[in-house]
C-alpha cells in the first residue's frame, strides 16, 4: 500500500516552509520504516529550492521532486496528478496544501477506489474534505470538533499528532526557573517574510540591560538575509551564535534553556522538546494556536509580529525572564504532550 506515494505540497517566502518540512519528515519515515518511494510535487519556488538544497536529509534515493509553474491552475493541477498518479502506480496520496489555496472540490477530485489520500490541516476550523486519513495537530481542534464522519475517515487530531522528527520529543530539558544566566534560543521561521527576526533580536539589547543572556539564533538562507544577520548580531550587546540552515532544530536544543520562536512547526518542536519560552507569530493564524498553547500553560504568547514594537516585545521577555513560576509549570507542563512518535501512532497499522 505505501510502495509508491504521492506528496503535494507548497512553500514559498510568504506561507513558509513548514508544509515542505512536514513532507520531508514523512518521506525519510516512510522510507526508512515502510521501504517507500515519495514523489513531491511543488510549485516553484526560490525559497523552496532553497531549503530543500539546504536540508542534509534531503536524499533522491527515496524522494523524488517535481516542480510545477508557480501559476498553474487548479483544473491543469488536478489533471497533471491525476496522470501522474495513473502512470506511476501511485498507491498512497499525501495532500499538505494551505487551506486557502486547497477548495474542498479539489481533494474530491482525487477519489479512487485504488487509492488512499491523506489530508493534513493546520486550520482552527474543522474540515469535512473526502479522504481515508485526516491529519490535523492544531490544539484548538479535536476529534469532536467535526458534525459527522459520512466518509468514515480516520482522524489524528491534536496537539500529540502534530508531524515532527522524533528527536524533539526524546530531548531532556533542563529547568530554566533556577538560572541567573538564560541562553535564548531565537528562531522566527525558516522564510521569515515579515523580518521579525531582526525585530526581536533588537529588542533582547534592552533585555539585556536587565538579564544576563547569551543568544543562539537559528535561522535559514531561505529568508534570504544571512549577511545582515550577522551584520546586526555584530553589533548587539549580546553575546551570540548562530546557526543557519540546521538539519533539525534538535541539534541545538540541548545549547538552550528558553526558546522564542514563530507560532508554526517551532512552536510544536519546542513544546515537544520540554523548553519552556514564548512565540511571535508570523501569521494571524499562527497566533490562535500560541494563545491555545498559553492557556495550556505552555507557551506565552508575546504577539503578532508585524504588529510589536520593540519596547512591548522587551518588556514582555523581561517579565518571563523575572517569572520563574511561569518558567517552571512550563517545563513541567511541555513533556505531557508528546510521549510518543506521532508518526509511529498514525502509521503503526499500515501495511
Amino acid at each position: 500500500m505505501l510502495e509508491n506515494v504521492l506528496i503535494r505540497a507548497d512553500g514559498s517566502k510568504d506561507i513558509g516552509m513548514g508544509h515542505i518540512n512536514r513532507a520531508l519528515i514523512i518521506s525519510s519515515y516512510l522510507a526508512t520504516t515502510k521501504g517507500s518511494f515519495c514523489t513531491l510535487i511543488t510549485k516553484i519556488s526560490d525559497s523552496t529550492k532553497i531549503f530543500l538544497e539546504s536540508k542534509l536529509e534531503f536524499d533522491n534515493k527515496f524522494l523524488n521532486v517535481i516542480w510545477i509553474p508557480e501559476h498553474t491552475t487548479l483544473d491543469e493541477e488536478i489533471e497533471f496528478i491525476l496522470n501522474f498518479q495513473k502512470s506511476n502506480a501511485t498507491s498512497f496520496f499525501v495532500i499538505d496544501l494551505l487551506e486557502e489555496s486547497r477548495p474542498q472540490n479539489y481533494v474530491n477530485s482525487f477519489k479512487n477506489k485504488k487509492i488512499k489520500i491523506m489530508l493534513f490541516s493546520d486550520s482552527s476550523k474543522a474540515d469535512n474534505s473526502y479522504c481515508d486519513y485526516f491529519i490535523n495537530g492544531n490544539p484548538c481542534l479535536d476529534a469532536n470538533s467535526f458534525a459527522d464522519n459520512k466518509y468514515n475517515i480516520k482522524r489524528f487530531c491534536g496537539i500529540e499528532n502534530f508531524i515532527m522528527s522524533e528527536n524533539h520529543i526524546f530531548h531532556e530539558a533542563n529547568d530554566p526557573s533556577k538560572l541567573k544566566k538564560y541562553r535564548l534560543l531565537v528562531t522566527i521561521g525558516a522564510t521569515d517574510h515579515n523580518n521579525i527576526l531582526f525585530k526581536v533580536l533588537r529588542s533582547l539589547d534592552k533585555v539585556k540591560k536587565e538579564h544576563e543572556i547569551e543568544v543562539l539564533v537559528v535561522a535559514s538562507d531561505a529568508a534570504g538575509y544571512s549577511e545582515d544577520l550577522k551584520n546586526i548580531l555584530k553589533s548587539s550587546t549580546f553575546d551570540s551564535n548562530l546557526k543557519i540552515n540546521l538539519k533539525c532544530l534538535s541539534e541545538v536544543w540541548e545549547m538552550a534553556d528558553i526558546a522564542i520562536t514563530a507560532g508554526g512547526n517551532t512552536l510544536f518542536e519546542r513544546v515537544a522538546a520540554g523548553l519552556p519560552g514564548m512565540t511571535v507569530t508570523q501569521l494571524a493564524r499562527q497566533s490562535k494556536i500560541s494563545e491555545r498553547f498559553e492557556e495550556l500553560d505552555i507557551n506565552t504568547h508575546i504577539g503578532f509580529g508585524p504588529d510589536l514594537e520593540l519596547d512591548f516585545i522587551s518588556n514582555r521577555v523581561n517579565n518571563f525572564l523575572s517569572n520563574k513560576e511561569a518558567q517552571r509549570n512550563q517545563f513541567l507542563n511541555c513533556k505531557r504532550f508528546f510521549k510518543n512518535s506521532p508518526l509511529d501512532n498514525i502509521f503503526l497499522n499500515f501495511s
